[in-house]
């Protein structure tokens, strides 16, 4: 929650704007946030859970654009790459899994957008074209979310739209990365009311393109240059909103949100090379990643209750290529000098087989309807009745097609030059491929799979406050879930060897998530509070493998965790200081683990217990008018707490990916510099502590440093113009932050350089 978020329910981005001006000139205190974080609109300090919230101006001045810049302004919050756009893993408190479900649920206001971890593929990035606020939900949010949302949820509220003020707004920036090049972005917003107070339009473009800064060199030449700055990308978005109030107490709200990410090729360098930010392999590893989703939200004022229906669906189409050519070629290779197979020239050949080209091409589509009906009790009143309850039933169904099509361009070729023409006919080839059918790999495919999903999840929730004084409530709340999921899996060519060529496997499950909380107001200014909650995610069918793998079970289970935290949140020195502290113990059982096989192979099985303990602060100060400083920290540690031999696991290693410190520091300044000119500065520092990326000691991404990175922002604003100067990743920090295994290859994640730019924005 880092500075004053002006805009609140209702009230427009060009009404925002002026009473941030306003606020800084007459010494106005800390403004009040709002959330909606329970379902109904609240002060953040009357909330009984850790929120923290990213306001627009953050969000814009500190050029936040994904989810991995997110993670660096929010404690606890944190993130494991797999390379690009739309391949992150989520993580809070951590609650870390890159296997199985999710672990963090996505939100785009009421619409859920949370996918599952398939096939490389992270969870889904809406862009934050005319966002009003983040959202971070620290801990588990079981209760009101469902399933997935174990370490907490992240929302991304939009901007409403104003039905009685036409407004617009358009920007542009233009910047440059070192070892990179030109960057350029531009988005508008215009809310056009079509009858007053009845009918309201809004509507918003961008257009981002960032420049690559890795070079790609010849893997056969180290020193051979091919192509500068492989790795751009382009980020076009779009929505449109309506609002229709036919009468006062009714408002229908149809929107759509669409959205396009272009990857050139993933951010990943190759580890040792002599140039740090180069890579030297075989297969551009490039994405497009389309994001549709339409959805209706229809608001009624029953007089006893609110009734609030949200009807949303949304469909995802991710079509990528990824370098198969370690586990593809390198591996049919390794069989053949395994087995003691000579080439024509008396030598073992096979590396000249493994250096053979692999292509893998993923195209997953995932699109889920979803229905939530919920009504919720009037607000409190000192002197009315004193229970508040919000009581709703929720229906998904999410299917995913995904398809993995792996080639070896020239394989057949090269196998015969090296071996001979006949060699695939030989017994001895033949016993090395664990006697494959005839022809042995067709047009050089190796495999080819389609997984067909279906998952089905149906729920009930409530939860009651009770009003024992003004100043005491508590409360209770329950989710009682059922899904059910199916995977109808077909394959073929050599990989797929042995398995049935089609085959459909199902499974069901349940789950009970309650939780409680105590607060209490222990001044007009300070609340306190205690919860306990649960959280869970869900299990499901696992792939069938080839024959020369062994037998692995076909369904995984769901697991769970308790949430235990107490937390006070305070308003002081006459509301220009807020400060907002907790501790939490988190305990998890049965995690969902992935166990990676020596034929190439993973499955998704139950194993091992977790647990996690630590804090979060966050402090707001306007020592004086034009002045607003921020102040945020989380601690986590987080370790695994039984042994789990078939992952090398014992108890006290630490969760992978899961930073034990993190903090955040910015400032934002403004001074009035003439009639009708303002001047700003605004600064931030991000820290990510050290941490562990794996289990095993011996691997490259065991230890993942600590690291810094911070942004600069000066400008002016002259009546509805504003101009900027800024520069991020300040001090050009160039650590390798993480080193992930991406198609068994550990590669190098490293932050975009320094880049520095110029922005204007226009308002009418």
């Amino acid at each position: 929650m880092i500075g004053a978020l002006c805009m609140a329910f209702g009230a427009s981005e060009r009404s925002c704007f002026a009473a941030n001006s306003a606020a800084f000139d007459s010494g106005a205190t800390l403004a009040p946030v709002l959330v909606t974080a329970e379902k109904v609109r609240q002060d953040v300090r009357k909330v009984p859970g850790s929120v923290f919230v990213l306001g627009a101006e953050q969000l814009t001045s500190q050029h936040i654009q994904d989810v991995a810049e997110l993670t660096r302004s929010v404690p606890n919050l944190s993130f494991s790459s797999q390379g690009g756009p739309g391949n992150q893993n989520i993580e809070i408190r951590g609650i870390s899994s890159a296997a199985g479900s999710s672990t963090v649920a996505v939100y785009l206001d009421d619409v859920p957008l949370t996918v599952v971890n398939l096939d490389t593929q992270g969870q889904v990035e809406p862009s934050l074209l005319d966002i009003q606020r983040v959202e971070v939900l620290r801990g588990p949010q079981g209760t009101l979310y469902g399933a997935s949302s174990e370490g907490g949820t992240i929302r991304y509220i939009s901007n409403p739209v104003d039905l009685n003020r036409f407004e617009g707004r358009v920007g542009t920036d233009v910047s440059w990365t070192r070892h990179g090049g030109v960057n350029y972005g531009a988005k508008g917003t215009v809310n056009l009311p079509l009858i007053a107070n009845e009918l309201g339009l809004r509507l918003s473009l961008s257009t981002t393109s960032n420049s690559g800064y890795i070079d790609h060199y010849n893997p056969n030449d180290p020193t051979q240059l091919l192509q500068r700055g492989v790795n751009g990308n382009t980020w076009n978005a779009g929505t449109i909103a309506l609002d229709w109030h036919p009468n006062s107490r009714l408002s229908i709200e149809p929107t759509l949100l669409f959205q396009k990410v272009k990857s050139d090729d993933l951010n990943v360098v190759d580890l040792g090379s002599a140039d740090p930010l180069s890579q030297h392999k075989r297969v551009r590893e490039w994405g497009n990643d389309t994001l549709t989703v339409p959805s209706i939200t229809i608001h009624a004022d029953l007089g006893f209750a609110n009734l609030t229906s949200v009807t949303s669906y949304f469909d995802r189409y991710f079509i990528r290529q990824v370098d198969g050519t370690s586990y593809n070629s390198g591996y049919i290779g390794s069989l053949f000098d395994g087995a003691g197979l000579a080439g024509l020239d008396g030598n073992l050949d096979g590396y000249l087989i493994g250096n053979v080209a692999s292509p893998v091409e993923y195209h997953v589509r995932t699109t889920q309807i979803s229905q939530e009906l919920r009504l919720s009790s009037q607000p409190y009143h000192p002197g009315g009745t004193p229970v508040t309850w919000i009581a709703g039933v929720w229906y998904s169904h999410q299917k995913i097609d995904s398809r993995d099509y792996e080639t070896a361009p020239g394989l057949n070729a090269t196998i015969a030059t090296v071996y001979g023409s006949g060699a695939l006919d030989s017994p001895p080839f033949l016993q090395a491929l664990s006697g494959p059918p005839i022809p042995v790999f067709p047009n050089d495919a190796v495999y080819e799979q389609n997984k067909l999903y279906e998952i089905t999840h149906k729920a009930v929730f409530g939860s009651a406050t009770y009003h024992l004084t003004p100043s005491l409530r508590i409360a209770a709340g329950v989710r009682l879930s059922r899904e059910s999921a199916s995977l109808l899996r077909l394959g073929e060519f050599y990989f797929a060897l042995g398995s049935p060529p089609a085959i459909k496997i199902a499974s069901t499950g349940s789950a009970v998530t309650p939780r409680f909380s105590i607060s209490y107001d222990a001044s007009a200014n300070t609340t306190v509070y205690a919860i306990a909650s649960k959280g869970y995610r869900s299990g499901g069918p696992n792939r069938p493998l080839a024959s020369f793998c062994p037998v692995e079970p076909s369904t995984f289970g769901p697991d769970s965790l308790w949430n235990y935290e107490t937390g006070v949140k305070s308003r002081l020195l006459d509301d220009r200081l807020y400060v907002e502290s907790d501790v939490f113990y988190i305990q998890w059982k049965d995690l969902q683990v992935d166990i990676n096989l020596p034929c190439t192979f993973d499955y998704m099985t139950n194993a091992g217990s977790a647990a996690s303990y630590g804090s979060e602060l966050t402090v707001d100060f306007k020592p004086i008018s034009p002045l607003t400083l921020s102040l945020s920290g989380g601690y986590t540690h987080a370790t695994l707490t039984s042994d789990v031999p078939a992952l090398a696991i014992t108890s006290g290693m630490d969760v992978p990916g899961v930073p034990r410190w993190s903090a955040s520091l910015s400032g934002r300044y403004t001074k009035r510099l003439g009639k009708g000119v303002e001047g700003f500065t605004s600064a931030n520092w991000n820290y990510v502590g050290h941490s562990h990326g794996t289990v095993s000691v011996t691997d490259p991404d065991y230890n993942r440093p600590a690291y810094a990175v911070a942004g600069l922002s000066v400008g002016a604003s002259y009546h509805d113009w504003q101009y900027s100067l800024f520069v991020q990743n300040l001090f050009d920090e160039q650590k390798i932050i993480q080193r992930p295994n991406l198609q068994q290859v550990n590669r190098g994640y490293t932050l975009r350089p320094r880049t520095i730019g110029f922005g204007v924005t226009t308002r009418f």
